[in-house]
């Protein structure tokens, strides 16, 4: 194997190598139970070939790494921004809820104020029915009690007028007897002074 095929498979190396040496080992009774390659270092540390070897290998690594760092970035900033625009989709959803929550309440609120200025305006009107009713049968009433009251009046002048005839009546009735007795009595007195003097 080459120094380049070694560095790239070293699991064939391995495995290459431990056939090999196996069937050595078997002749003098030994056996492999592990076998690794851990490490290739150059005996020229000043040409450096396999240090050489592996930068375009170090320099494609990093290029990969870089590009999917690259790639990495451009996917969370694109996922960060669509989040951002859901986000902000979510937010005007809510905010909208929040309005059309808001205008339903005014409108139900604004419906409660009518049917209770409603409610209001028929106890009102209600009341200055009810008011006016009252009013009438309180006036009606007082007509009554005036009429009444005339009545009572009348009938109470009538009943004097009466006790003042009935008066008057006993009055003339006495007054008429006494003179009716004075004049009998005058007779009598008469009568007897004329008797008297016949004698």
């Amino acid at each position: 194997m080459t120094v380049e095929e070694i560095n790239n498979d070293r699991e064939k190396f391995n495995h290459d190598v431990s056939e090999i040496a196996q069937k050595q080992l078997d002749l003098m009774g030994f056996k492999i139970t592990a076998l690794g390659l851990t490490d290739i270092r150059d005996a020229d540390k000043e040409n450096g070939y396999l240090e050489n070897l592996g930068r375009p290998r170090i320099a494609q690594v990093r290029k990969q790494a870089e590009i999917a760092e690259a790639d990495n970035e451009r996917e969370t900033r694109i996922h960060r921004a669509k989040t951002d625009q859901e986000a902000k989709k979510e937010e005007y959803k809510r905010q909208i809820a929040i309005a059309e929550s808001k205008k339903e309440k005014d409108l139900k609120d604004a419906a409660f104020m009518e049917e209770t200025e409603r409610a209001r305006a028929k106890s009102e009107q209600s009341y200055e029915l009810e008011k006016a009713k009252l009013s009438k049968e309180v006036k009606e009433e007082e007509l009554t009690l005036q009429y009444l009251e005339r009545e009572r009046a009348v009938k109470l002048e009538e009943e004097e007028s009466k006790v003042r005839k009935a008066k008057a009546d006993a009055s003339y009735y006495e007054t008429t007897r006494n003179a009716e007795a004075e004049a009998r009595k005058a007779e009598i007195d008469g009568e007897a002074k004329a008797k008297i003097r016949r004698e």
